[in-house]
């Protein structure tokens, strides 16, 4: 239900306003950072102005003292059992790997790459990493953290990079600008290499991100100048030119749950102006109810707040007072939910997941609910989720955004009465 860009994808714009952290490939461009999250932080990589690996997290950089292919950079995938591992062409021409988990240990794969290119790196659902190359014979390799081995035997474009993401169930897929200038796919465990049909810029390079069931999204610098995004089912023109010689990077967004859970804990703390009135700034949003004269509107606000975290993540909704749209009520949601086939009664077995609507309340018709707020998360055993709630008494007189634990009831006379997915 949930209106939104599958990959977030960053193009080095015309004018040159937009930074890439990211992999930008080829010979003669200037080098990248590359960072990655790691923990509660980030961690990554750039080669220095002295042509050393340097490492780089919040408290700092830490040169490694290992020299780099000038021209050429990093990259780093976070590892699930902590720690962080880069790749990197080393200045005498062979593919290295730099593991910060393991005292600082640096390592020759012993595999020749071309010069002036870059090499790819992500983590395994496992435990280990899958890193890609172009090698010095202008073929795409594959090398792991077990030091396998694969020549795909599919040739690459002069001066451009692959680029590789690890699929959740195992597995991965590697784009690459093949030979002829067409983006390429090459999957492993089919190990089948398929021609995506799209013309790419020359000396660039592509960008991937794995996707929710086991697909990928790629971006690129199509031949035309415009940034394209792919998926093994078809691509898009996005219409935004990019600077000659240049590469985009790609991630996937947060699952729509988690982007909603994000965006309503931003808001505790809120409270409604002036005191006691209702009058708030999500009622104004929808300009529902009477005018405060503030800049607010004033009217019992838990729905027009839950409303407002759904539509800053992109769910698709109407507000207003049709049937099956969401408005002021809290039994909007339950509606809507009914009419879109997302409505999970109490009692169900449904295990309620973040950004859910959980509904309090609700009379037996369904025209009616005491109250509605977003889930944050659940605990399995627990008798309710945690969840943020608009309009909640603060002892102060105000009504405001709070963050309630194992939330069962609202009034402590209603119960859950199920919930709704977005």
């Amino acid at each position: 239900m949930g209106a939104r860009w599958r990959g977030r994808a960053v193009v080095a714009w015309l004018g040159g306003v937009v930074a890439v952290a990211g992999l930008l490939a080829g010979a003669g461009v200037a080098t990248s950072p590359v960072a990655v999250a790691a923990g509660a932080g980030w961690e990554g990589g750039f080669q220095a102005s002295g042509g050393d690996l340097w490492s780089a997290g919040p408290s700092g950089g830490a040169e490694t003292w290992l020299g780099m292919m000038a021209g050429t950079s990093p990259a780093a995938a976070a590892l699930p059992g902590g720690g962080y591992e880069q790749v990197f062409q080393a200045s005498g021409g062979d593919l290295w790997d730099w593991n910060s988990a393991s005292g600082a240990l640096a390592s020759s794969l012993h595999l020749g790459m071309m010069a002036g290119t870059s090499p790819a790196i992500a983590a395994l659902a496992g435990p280990g990493w899958i890193a890609a190359f172009q090698a010095n014979t202008g073929q795409l390799w594959t090398v792991s953290s077990a030091g396998a081995t694969v020549n795909t035997q599919d040739g690459m474009a002069p001066a451009t990079s692959p680029a590789i993401a690890a699929q959740p169930g195992g597995g991965y897929d590697a784009v690459f600008q093949a030979s002829g200038g067409q983006l390429w796919d090459w999957n492993y465990p089919s190990g089948h290499s398929s021609d995506t049909g799209f013309g790419m810029a020359p000396a660039t390079s592509p960008a991937i991100t794995a996707l929710p069931g086991g697909s990928w999204e790629a971006a690129f610098q199509a031949s035309g100048g415009t940034m394209w995004t792919a998926t093994p089912s078809g691509g898009q023109d996005t219409w935004l030119g990019m600077k000659a010689g240049t590469s985009p990077t790609i991630t996937a967004p947060a699952s729509l749950g988690t982007e909603i859970a994000s965006i309503e804990e931003t808001q505790v703390g809120y409270q409604d102006s002036p005191a006691g009135t209702f009058c708030n700034q999500y009622s104004a949003h929808w300009q529902a109810g009477s005018n405060c004269g503030n800049g607010n509107y004033a009217e019992e606000w838990c729905a027009d707040f839950a409303a407002w975290v759904w539509q800053q993540a992109g769910v698709d909704f109407t507000y207003g007072g049709g049937a099956g749209d969401i408005n002021g009520a809290a039994a909007s949601f339950y509606q809507w939910g009914i009419a879109n086939g997302t409505w999970h009664p109490a009692g169900s077995g449904y295990t309620p997941q973040p950004g859910d609507a959980v509904i309090y309340g609700l009379n037996s018709s369904g025209s009616y609910a005491d109250h509605v707020a977003i889930v944050t998360s659940y605990t399995p055993g627990d008798a309710g989720p945690n969840a943020v709630n608009g309009d909640w008494g603060t002892g102060t007189g105000n009504q405001g955004v709070i963050a309630a634990s194992d939330e069962t009831t609202d009034t402590g006379t209603d119960s859950i009465s199920g919930y709704v997915s977005p």
